[in-house]
Parts: C-alpha cells; structure tokens; sequence
C-alpha cells in the first residue's frame, strides 16, 4: 500500500486540520474497503470507519514513527471493528423478534429508508406480501436486509441451525415472489 508522507503525518501530529484532512482523504477509502470486507454491511463499514478516524484524530500523538502508519491506522480499524460488533452482539439481546400472533403492521412506514425511491403502491403491495409470509420468514427477511445480520448472527438470535436459517431466506424469498405476482 502507498504509503502518505511523513511530514504530512507529522504536521496532523502537531494539531495540523489541513494535514489532518490529507491523512483521512488518502486512507478512507482503503479503510472503508477493509472494514466492507470484515463487516460484509455498508452501513457498519460506514459507522465504523467514522469510529477509526475519531480515534486517529485523538490519538494521533501516540503514534511512534518507528512504525508504518498504515500498519498502526488498520491495527485501530480492527479494533474498532471488533468493539462495534462486540457491543452490536450485546444489543442483540434487545433485538425482539415479531411475535408470529401479531400482525406485521406499517413495516414499510418503519423501514422508510430502505423504501425510498419505491412508488406507493410498489410500498402497499410489499407490505401485503408480507403480511401474507409465514412470521418466520417475516423474521428472516427483516433480520438479513433490513437489519443487516448475517446467517451465523441470525443463527444465534432466532436459535436456529445456520442452514435451517439458509432454507428459510430461500422460502422467505420465494413465498414473497409469489406473492407480490
């Protein structure tokens, strides 16, 4: 990987927004990407990578040249990936899942950003399609798109079997097809 220059980083040291500026402008991207491939969720990628850029900006002083920058940059978008999922896995406690007895009431009202761009009766015909799938795969559905979880993650809030969740994403898929022809 380039590598940005060392005065550049000096200068950031030294309370420099301009050169601080530079460093975020020259490593966001090539941080965003790594964080995307770990976190395999635009959003967390996104989160995360502000969450990296928060901790270099206040730490920044501590960082000992003896040593790539890049190497101490992607050592902090690790950690901070590891702290988001590890608090993410705390809140799943939190996370409760529709009861299957209620009905699956305004979900698109709730998942409004997720729906932008979508005609209001592309919305009313997804909303009913969904009120016509099986809440489990209702659950599914919710839990991998609009919540961005993955099987194993999903696995482990539903107490499922990771193929068992694989077959359902599958039927949840299908079930919705046929409903929305």
């Amino acid at each position: 990987m380039k590598q940005l220059d060392e005065a550049t980083i000096r200068l950031a040291q030294m309370g420099g927004e301009e050169a601080f500026e530079k460093v975020v402008l020259f490593y966001e991207k090539p941080v965003y990407h790594y964080l995307l491939r770990f976190s395999k969720n635009q959003f967390d990628a996104e989160d995360i990578t502000q969450e990296v850029f928060l901790k270099t900006y206040k730490y920044l002083k501590k960082y000992d040249f003896r040593y790539k920058f890049s190497t101490w940059l992607f050592a902090i978008a690790t950690n901070c990936a590891k702290d988001h999922f590890r608090k993410k896995s705390r809140r799943k406690e939190d996370f409760v899942i529709d009861d299957p007895k209620k009905p699956f009431e305004n979900f698109y009202a709730s998942q409004c950003q997720y729906w932008r761009g979508f005609s209001t009766h592309l919305k009313i015909d997804l909303e009913s399609a969904f009120l016509k799938i099986r809440p489990v795969y209702k659950n599914i559905l919710k839990l991998f798109y609009f919540e961005g979880y993955g099987y194993r993650e999903i696995a482990e809030l539903t107490n499922l079997p990771i193929n068992t969740v694989k077959t359902y994403l599958y039927r949840a898929k299908i079930s919705l097809a046929k409903e929305l022809k």
